[in-house]
């Protein structure tokens, strides 16, 4: 029969034009079977729309309809995952292909082994290396790279941004019932992405300003430790199928109130409120907004309540298990966000709890799975569909761009991380999300601007260890090992108990001399995770770039113990 592409079970045969699953003959109709042959021989790049035009309908005039027909078919019979829409460039398989007789396409995508794709070729370099410095020539270093990171760990007295600029604070849960909690978070912060999908404003993340939870707060202080002009504060009463919700905007500089306003409706009724609250503050901060853009930021409303009150406590959840670390609320938020999506399959919100859950697991280490194929296969899948629910929606993006770049999908994960920053400049995790792709494809001047812009629309960010590690890394690609140790030493002070920023301590550690540093910090980082360390020292890295990657396993190595400190003339 000729040569043949083999995934997933399925196996095509272009010379007979058959397709067969485990071995069954599958009925597919002569357009779909030229759009997957087109994509599955082309598996190790995005496919652009006039290729496949020309390949599936040559010679013909065709509408775009026409080809997401196609594209629909082979999505219902290989899989949401299995064909991803690359924004402005056009689709790319994404389950692993090799030909009949084990030679794979694509060699570097041949196989999805995760959290990349990447093993190393290069073998660890040795040689001599004269002593480190004395630990006064090293503090000296990373004095002077201090001096260059004055943003890092500055929360106070930050510029007022050069257009308006804003922080919704978490209302309060004025119910009888303490667990409305989630319900009252999810107004604000809908309130927050309402306001934050207009580029003529300055939204601070969400992150940063529910670290005002609980607390009584001058606004006149939070002005200055999140760099705002305003601050929206208010409550929300839940009473069976009724919502009562208070708002009032402040211009925090001064203290003066500027507008507020009480709204009392039934329960379905609560997306309106969010958008009136929203418009009334554009119209009061930024009358200068033009209504196209109010009309372009409307979101979707979701179809079944139901669903999306359960897709708003898995959201609850997902962000309180993130922020303890605990596996257990984790994956109660996974199975409330999959219950809220097995109820309404159009739920956007429970697609990108998934999605980001699936993320953030494949990207964590103390999870020490040994396969996490599975859980990367379900976010890209659950991204996918909520992009196609609501193209603009920059979340879906900004998860799908980070787990294309766990696994190594370089071009096509900044392709959707600049996306996600092109339709909301406020989002803080685009930012962050994109930094880290810029990372893992070697572009480190990229990341640390990506990631300082991040770290200003959250200033306050509990997450901000993963924004120092970030930057780490991208000093440590830059060979800039004083700077390197100043963000690795910031992420590890606020996390120390994630094997993610002990990692990276260790790499720095290496790069500035530390070495005693380095190996403490590796053996928690091993102990941690032991099935996680055993595969990144294998090669199994995130680094696409040969340089980069050779010298982060050398710095590991020689932490480990592997090599000896000697081998760090490597590093130079």
């Amino acid at each position: 029969m000729g040569h043949s592409y083999r995934f997933d079970g399925f196996e095509v045969f272009p010379g007979t034009r058959q397709l067969l699953n485990d071995g069954a003959l599958v009925i597919l109709g002569g357009r779909a079977f030229d759009l997957l042959h087109c994509l599955v021989e082309n598996s190790h790049r995005t496919v652009a729309k006039n290729e496949m035009f020309d390949r599936v309908w040559p010679g013909l005039v065709v509408t775009e309809n026409n080809l997401s027909v196609q594209v629909s078919v082979l999505r219902r019979l290989l899989g949401a995952h299995a064909l991803m829409n690359v924004p402005g460039r056009g689709y790319r398989f994404m389950l692993p292909v090799a030909v009949a007789g084990g030679v794979a396409l694509g060699e570097e995508l041949a196989t999805l082994p995760t959290p990349s794709v990447l093993s190393v070729k290069d073998e660890m370099s040795g040689g001599n290396r004269r002593k480190a410095d004395s630990r006064r020539g090293r503090e000296t270093a990373i004095d002077k790279a201090k001096a260059t990171l004055d943003d890092l760990g500055n929360l106070a007295d930050l510029d007022l941004p050069d257009r308006p600029s804003i922080a919704v604070l978490p209302f309060l849960n004025l119910s009888s019932d303490p667990q409305q909690d989630y319900f009252a978070d999810a107004i604000s912060e809908d309130i927050t992405t309402e306001l934050s999908r207009f580029k003529a404003l300055f939204v601070i993340a969400r992150n940063s300003a529910f670290t005002y939870k609980g607390r009584a707060v001058d606004v006149r202080i939070v002005s200055k430790e999140l760099g705002v002009r305003y601050v929206l504060e208010g409550s929300v009463r839940r009473a069976g199928e009724r919502v009562r919700v208070t708002a009032q905007l402040i211009e925090a500089v001064t203290g003066n109130h500027l507008w507020a306003e009480k709204y009392d409706r039934v329960l379905e009724d609560v997306f309106e409120v969010q958008e009136e609250v929203a418009q009334s503050i554009v119209g009061a901060i930024a009358p200068q907004i033009h209504a196209a853009e109010q009309n372009m930021a409307k979101r979707q409303r979701p179809s079944n309540l139901k669903a999306h009150d359960l897709a708003m406590r898995a959201n609850a959840n997902s962000n309180d298990a993130i922020r303890r670390n605990d596996p257990v609320l984790w994956q109660q938020a996974l199975t409330e966000a999959r219950a809220a999506v097995a109820m309404d399959a159009t739920s956007v919100l429970a697609l990108t709890v998934i999605a980001e859950l699936s993320a953030r697991y494949v990207g964590a280490p103390q999870f020490d799975e040994q396969d996490l194929s599975v859980p990367w296969k379900e976010g890209v899948a659950a991204a996918g569909q909520a992009i196609d629910l609501d193209p603009i929606a920059s979340p879906a993006y900004r998860w799908m761009g980070l787990l294309l770049g766990f696994g190594g999908f370089y071009d096509e994960g900044r392709a959707m991380g600049e996306r996600g920053v092109e339709l909301n400049p406020n989002d803080c995790l685009a930012w962050s999300n994109l930094a880290f792709v810029e990372v893992f494809s070697g572009s480190p001047e990229k990341a640390l601007a990506h990631q300082a812009q991040a770290m200003r629309l959250s200033p306050r960010d509990p997450n901000q260890y993963l924004f120092n590690c970030c930057r780490a890394l991208a000093f440590f690609e830059m060979k800039d090992y004083a700077q390197a140790m100043v963000c690795a030493r910031l992420a590890a002070s606020a996390a120390p108990h994630s094997p993610s920023t002990q990692a990276v301590l260790a790499i720095a550690a290496v790069g500035i001399g530390e070495l005693a540093l380095a190996r403490s910090a590796y053996a928690f980082y091993s102990q941690s995770c032991p099935a996680y360390t055993k595969r990144i020292m294998s090669g199994d890295t995130t680094f696409g770039n040969p340089e980069h990657r050779r010298r982060a396993l050398l710095a590991l190595a020689i932490a480990a113990g592997l090599q000896d400190e000697s081998a760090a003339v490597g590093l130079r």
